[in-house]
């Protein structure tokens, strides 16, 4: 797939990406000893400017593993860093991808404006649940041809699934509130929480994955509208 066929993918496709935390979901304080993903980022929202594509990172209503509060560094492995998702910003700003980190608007019309791709992180029980009109303007960022990629995780921790359902749901997908879990040797790598997966859908993303496996995962329910990893 050349450049302008994956810019096509990110603009019309949009994916909800399922996460499985580690370890009872983790610690939800700070990391220690861990640098902010980019150095001396601008993390206040400002409108698109030049040549996309454009993604735009909330971070008003999703603050844990974001990419740009932590960082895993050499012999520091704090669970929000080696979880978060700098090293992706990282890869996709130098190839040509232009990133806008949001921590202080709401989500609008006007705030989407120019964007090809919003990326909403494992939201964040104690911040600000998303407005009606936030809603409303993601569903119509998506239903003009915007990219939404959106983190989920296992049974409805951190009230997860109830609040990002109320705007996938009304485009087809929905994150469950259960847990996916398996038995080894043949469908599990240790234990019932390292579940195996072997059977991709055809697309781009998973071309040539022959196993992948993943802890507690958690399942989403998909009417074709929009495109469920488990990742």
């Amino acid at each position: 797939m050349n450049e302008i066929e994956m810019n096509r993918l990110m603009k019309w496709v949009w994916i909800v990406v399922l996460v499985g935390l580690f370890a009872a979901c983790g610690d939800d304080g700070e990391d220690k000893g861990l640098d902010a993903g980019y150095d001396g980022v601008d993390d206040q929202y400002h409108e698109p400017d030049g040549p996309g594509p454009w993604i735009l990172v909330d971070l008003v209503h999703a603050s844990k593993q974001n990419p740009i509060d932590y960082k895993m560094e050499l012999g520091v492995f704090g669970y929000q860093g080696v979880f978060a998702y700098w090293r992706m910003f990282e890869h996709i700003q130098n190839n040509g991808y232009n990133t806008v980190f949001n921590r202080d608007q709401k989500l609008s019309d006007d705030r989407l404006e120019g964007f090809d791709v919003l990326f909403i992180n494992l939201v964040s029980d104690d911040l600000p649940d998303f407005t009606q009109a936030e809603r409303d303007a993601i569903i119509k960022f998506v239903d003009q041809g915007g990219g939404l990629y959106v983190i989920v995780d296992h049974t409805n921790v951190y009230n997860h699934a109830e609040r990002v359902n109320k705007f996938l749901m009304p485009m087809g997908v929905e994150a469950l509130y259960h847990i996916a879990t398996d038995l080894p040797p043949y469908y599990s790598v240790a234990g019932t929480a390292w579940i195996m997966v072997r059977s991709f859908a055809d697309h781009p993303v998973t071309e040539g994955l022959g196993m992948i496996s993943l802890q507690t995962g958690g399942p989403t329910r998909s009417e074709s509208s929009g495109v469920a990893f488990t990742s």
